[in-house]
């Protein structure tokens, strides 16, 4: 009787350690891909890790409940109030306070067995909503309140970029060493690395070291290779001092950022380690500048970074391929991603654009967390999750909001790709210019990201959309969109036409060599001629 009983136990222990098992993975495959096979640390014999990407949040803070939509959600004695906002947001305002603080305790939730456990959190750019005068202590109080929270959900490393409007004035970044860049780096950096974490190697190898030199100024730009393993090199971007509307962009080289970026590429080559490079505003087009109702928009945003820049850069990355694992960017407020191609057409990497945390575009918030190889920085899969910010206002669970955070996606099962690499995405733009557009109507509508809206684009939306994502230097922009290679780009029952020429004019008045925008004309690759205004790019 006595030996029976202790079978007994055993045979609970094993059912108990098995029901174990299937929990565990039960809340794998709540993370990644519905339940595939590969776990947390053991992909095909590499071990793997996870990060969050978190992204234009436009936090707020005089967001109330007690507002109404009409008056962007702040109490105000208004006559034409119609209801309160929701607790957790509106469609189209900026974020509230209860949504951002489900973010730490949605993390927390997907990601709680230690298999799955995040190795860090990057936040490309744009905390405060723009809407409201700030003081620069306040958009530093947002930060410090952002990162905090974070931290306490486990993260120990954070890697934010500076935004379009984490600045006050927006869009006014200064190249010096600022009061508010020391308060940041001070509370960025990390007790283990100390002071080393901003603008600092954390290599030990006396190669590295002597390449490296010593460091730049401390203006929003930094790198750390990732412990324990060392393998993946972070390097954040203080991409706003590109864009055309800073002044700084007329710079060869604002604030030395860009000597600064190809030595960190060639110490990660040196010492054989992948980069993953972070950012706010990505190189490239804006695709939602295109429309004849908002043209003239466009046509002043048809490139974000000045032509000399954006074009540096495509030619750092590709002669980087070797290093750059990934780039990720926001700032674009769309679910979409960019391909840099060298010289002879091969796509040498990738961008990865997500979409906002802000409801402020009609959209439901979301956050992203991806699957990588902590060895060789390749990425497996990532998962895009979203608030249920319908549902949430409706119930006002204000307990456990953290339930309303659901999965959107995956992007292996969403698009049927073997991974997310470089490869995988371009695969993905020659699925988008097939027949059929089953693959492409669903990229569009991720891209849109808008509730309740039906995403319709017709060949010519489809050819613009395409052209972003291949073409991110003016000049092979231009002969994509005006129908050179359009067969090529795009093929679809109907006949591809090139736009207009006076639509075509009106876009690209701004690089007319004979325009008084000061604005420098567009390279001719295929005679290797320029501006002699541009030459100062090319000395890297």
């Amino acid at each position: 009787m006595f030996g029976r009983k202790k079978v007994d136990v055993f045979r609970v222990l094993q059912l108990l350690l098995f029901l174990s098992n299937c929990v565990h993975g039960l809340a794998e495959k709540n993370v990644f891909n519905h339940g595939r096979t590969e776990s947390g640390k053991n992909f095909t014999g590499r071990k793997m890790g996870y990060f969050w990407h978190v992204t234009d949040m436009f936090f707020d803070p005089y967001y109330s409940p007690l507002g109404a939509p009409e008056d962007d959600c702040h109490i105000k004695n208004s006559e034409n109030f119609t209801r309160n906002c929701g607790f957790f947001g509106e469609f189209g305002q900026c974020s509230a306070f209860g949504l951002m603080e489900t973010i730490a305790r949605a993390m927390n939730a997907t990601t709680r067995w230690k298999s799955t456990a995040p190795d860090f959190c990057i936040f490309t750019g744009n905390l405060r909503c723009p809407n409201i005068g700030d003081r620069q202590d306040d958009i530093y109080e947002t930060i410090s309140a952002f990162v905090t929270d974070i931290r306490n959900a486990g993260f120990v490393t954070i890697y934010p970029s500076y935004g379009w409007y984490d600045y006050q004035p927006h869009g006014h970044h200064p190249l010096k060493l600022t009061t508010h860049y020391e308060r940041v780096k001070n509370l960025l950096r990390d007790e283990r690395d100390s002071s080393n974490y901003c603008q600092k190697s954390l290599d030990h190898n006396p190669k590295v070291k002597q390449i490296l030199g010593q460091p730049g100024p401390e203006i929003g730009y930094f790198s750390r290779v990732q412990p324990p393993e060392n393998r993946i090199r972070v390097i954040v971007m203080n991409t706003n001092f590109y864009v055309r509307n800073h002044i700084a962009s007329r710079r060869p080289d604002p604030a030395r950022q860009w000597r600064w970026l190809i030595e960190e590429l060639r110490a990660c080559r040196i010492a054989g380690q992948k980069a993953f490079i972070v950012m706010s505003v990505p190189p490239g087009f804006d695709r939602k500048s295109y429309s004849e109702e908002n043209l003239d928009k466009g046509k002043e945003n048809l490139l974000v970074w000045s032509n000399g820049h954006n074009r540096r850069y495509l030619r750092i990355i590709s002669k980087f391929r070797d290093v750059v694992a990934a780039q990720f960017a926001g700032h674009r407020h769309e679910d979409t991603f960019r391909l840099v191609y060298d010289r002879k057409g091969k796509a040498v990497s990738a961008v990865l654009l997500a979409p906002p945390m802000s409801p402020r575009f009609g959209n439901y918030p979301k956050i992203r967390i991806y699957m990588y190889d902590k060895h060789s920085g390749k990425l497996i899969d990532y998962v895009q999750y979203y608030f249920n910010l319908t549902k949430a206002n409706q119930d006002a669970d204000m307990t456990s909001p953290e339930k309303y955070w659901e999965v959107s996606y995956s992007f292996r099962d969403f698009y049927r790709l073997p991974d997310a690499t470089t490869s995988s995405f371009e695969k993905l733009v020659k699925n988008f210019q097939s027949d059929n557009n089953v693959v492409f109507d669903r990229y569009h509508s991720n891209a849109e990201g808008r509730v309740n809206h039906k995403a319709t684009c017709d060949y010519r939306c489809k050819l613009i959309s395409l052209c972003v994502i291949t073409s991110l230097e003016f000049g092979r922009f231009s002969e994509c969109v005006s129908g050179k290679f359009a067969a090529d780009q795009i093929r679809t029952r109907l006949s591809v036409q090139p736009l207009p020429k006076p639509l075509r004019d009106r876009l690209f008045r701004r690089f007319n060599p004979i325009s008084a925008s000061p604005t420098p004309p567009s390279v001719n690759y295929m005679d290797r001629t320029e501006d002699t205004r541009v030459q100062a790019f090319q000395t890297f």
